[in-house]
């Protein structure tokens, strides 16, 4: 799946697009590789589990049943955000971290859970941007962070239905 939503100004500001000519729509623009103040999104390639045999995607128990609709939508490039996650993320665990928590004989840490349980704040190669997945029956679960706004977020979850109806 790839996702195409309007860039970002330098303020954090939603640049406005509103094409007056055809060409200048979303999709002709990403077909004519024309991505200028354009965000491409992919979904994130899931791995091959030996132990289930099908592929997967880690959801950190965000999705609990398996469904052709989960997915997990990265953004490749923004290693920017990615890196000033990490850098507030290893602020916060280092003041997190007390005396108490090493051994005094090995200097190691005794144990340390994450204080963020929240899926999106995993530190991978890839900017999780958001998720989506079944967590009963009829019910599922949609995690989003920048750049994508609600809005955004739910036409994208809306649009896993859209072909997969009759897929499970």
């Amino acid at each position: 799946m790839t996702v195409i939503i309007p860039g970002m100004a330098e303020n954090h500001q939603r640049i406005s697009m509103k094409p007056q000519y055809e060409e200048d729509a979303l999709l002709q623009r990403w077909q004519n590789n024309r991505m200028d103040n354009l965000i491409e999104l992919h979904n994130k390639t899931p791995v091959w589990n030996d132990d289930t045999q099908s592929y997967v995607l880690n959801f950190h128990g965000r999705v609990t049943q398996a469904s052709v609709k989960n997915f997990q939508i990265v953004h490749d490039n923004d290693r920017t955000t990615t890196t000033s996650l990490f850098i507030v993320y290893f602020l916060f665990i280092i003041f997190q971290i007390k005396a108490k928590d090493f051994d005094a004989a090995t200097n190691a840490p005794l144990s340390f859970t994450c204080p963020h349980s929240h899926p999106l704040w995993c530190l991978t190669a890839e900017y999780i941007v958001m998720q989506f997945g079944r967590v009963a029956e009829d019910v599922f679960t949609m995690d989003y962070s920048y750049p994508l706004c609600a809005l955004q977020a739910f036409a994208v979850a809306l649009s896993s239905f859209d072909g997969k109806i009759a897929c499970e």
